[in-house]
């Protein structure tokens, strides 16, 4: 059933979150579909600093 399987996609991310130590949500987005190939990447944000 539904609640079942958002559950199971919640324990996922969890463990997934658990394992990598990251706080980026890209990051572990692409974990969880597979997506993320482990190398160390540096995320640029474009700030306006005025």
């Amino acid at each position: 059933n539904e609640s079942q399987i958002k559950i199971w996609f919640q324990n996922k991310r969890a463990k997934i979150k658990k394992a990598s130590g990251l706080k980026n949500g890209l990051a572990l987005q692409l974990m969880a579909q597979g997506l993320y190939n482990h190398s160390t990447t540096t995320v640029q944000e474009d700030r306006d600093s005025d």
